[in-house]
């Protein structure tokens, strides 16, 4: 289940070369710790860190990256930054995780490239990406208006965009002075938050589909689900080999359905009060972070999806199982009545081919049911705290 201690908000800057990615980090962190330079890499290494405290008291951490430019190195190292994400997410506690992607864009340059847009693309479908508009000093309102209404027209209209001046700067034409910090950091908190939306659902119930690194084709529901008939795998002969596979894949798909049963006998009245205590771990952090408590959190449609599940299992399961065993157990004797034989023929295969194809569709049918159940589960969970961050904790 997912921990959490030492509490900090992961962050890691990406961006082209010479936007203003390090001089913002700087201005975020309030000291100059990451190198700067005008329009030329700087950041030379795949990831610089520096912790600091905010005002608030809470412990950041700011990632800088190597700036991006068209072409493969840019690919390579928004490849880099995903595998960074990744090599996070392995940890169980959630303060380890890389809570938000900050995407700094200059404002100066008027208009986002269809490059950039497609690495932004990449990068959210592996963490909250908040687009940063720097530089938005040195242009009217007007631009960064215009600029942030293309970036939606692209993303979406629930894309996060911050436009921040990072240094000051005096010349005959204008004075400017930073702005944006708090309601950037105020963001991270967000990502935190929409990262939980995303893996706390998975945690309360993706041990019952036995989930693994988010692949549906490596879990044991996808088996079931995709059970094989012996043609597509050349077995429907039943020679020795073939009668000792379907032994051994009844053996296997029994081990299977009996921990998403045993699984499913304690979701609700275990896991469904386990994930209780991380969401009031992060409204106590949020209290740190805005000196405000959040609205209490309804999950009224993710219970009830919860409470279908739980009611299919206990009035509706027995009977599946029931049909599931009868099934197996007449194969078996089909299967044995063979291997007692020094000969077969075509009808006594015949039987046992049948026998197969009926345990196959009551495994194929329990397994589908299950998946629907648990799927509509975390869809509504999903949905219900991202819902919940944007209407709460961005209010």
């Amino acid at each position: 289940m997912i921990q959490y201690y030492d509490r900090r908000l992961n962050v890691v800057a990406v961006g082209k070369s010479g936007v203003g990615k390090s001089s913002f980090l700087n201005y975020l962190c309030g000291k100059d710790v990451f190198k700067t330079g005008i329009g030329e890499p700087v950041t030379q290494t795949s990831f610089d860190k520096e912790d600091f405290w905010g005002d608030n008291g809470v412990k950041y951490t700011l990632v800088d990256t190597v700036g991006l430019e068209p072409g493969y190195k840019a690919e390579n190292c928004i490849k880099e930054v995903i595998e960074y994400i990744e090599r996070c997410e392995q940890s169980e506690n959630l303060y380890d995780w890389v809570h938000s992607i900050f995407y700094c864009f200059a404002a100066s340059d008027r208009r986002i490239e269809p490059y950039e847009l497609n690495y932004i693309k990449i990068l959210q479908k592996h963490a909250e990406v908040v687009i940063i508009l720097t530089k938005s000093d040195a242009v009217e309102s007007k631009v960064v208006e215009d600029l942030s209404n293309q970036i939606k027209q692209e993303l979406g209209d629930d894309t996060q965009i911050e436009d921040v001046c990072s240094v000051t700067e005096v010349t005959r034409k204008r004075e400017s002075h930073p702005y944006g910090r708090e309601k950037v950091l105020g963001r991270s908190f967000y990502g935190l938050w929409n990262t939980l939306a995303q893996k706390l659902p998975m945690q309360v119930a993706g041990k019952c589909i036995h989930i693994k690194d988010s692949n549906y084709e490596e879990t044991n529901i996808y088996q079931l689900v995709y059970t094989p008939s012996l043609s597509q795998l050349g077995r429907h002969n039943l020679d020795s080999d073939d009668r000792e596979w379907v032994k051994a894949k009844v053996i296997d798909t029994n081990v299977i359905i009996d921990n998403v049963v045993s699984e499913l006998e304690n979701l609700v009245d275990v896991k469904w009060k386990e994930q209780y205590n991380i969401i009031e771990e992060c409204f106590d952090f949020y209290k740190g972070v805005s000196n405000k408590a959040p609205q209490g959190f309804c999950s009224d449609s993710s219970f009830s999806a919860l409470c279908l599940l739980y009611r299919w299992y206990t009035n509706e399961f027995p009977e599946y199982k029931n049909s599931l065993t009868k099934s197996r157990d007449q194969m078996a004797h089909y299967i044995k009545e063979i291997d007692s034989c020094w000969f077969f023929d075509d009808e006594e295969k015949l039987r046992a081919l049948i026998a197969y194809e009926e345990w196959r569709s009551s495994v194929v049918e329990l397994a589908f049911i299950v998946s629907i159940h648990i799927q509509r589960f975390i869809s509504a969970y999903s949905s219900e705290l991202k819902t919940y961050g944007s209407y709460c904790l961005l209010r």
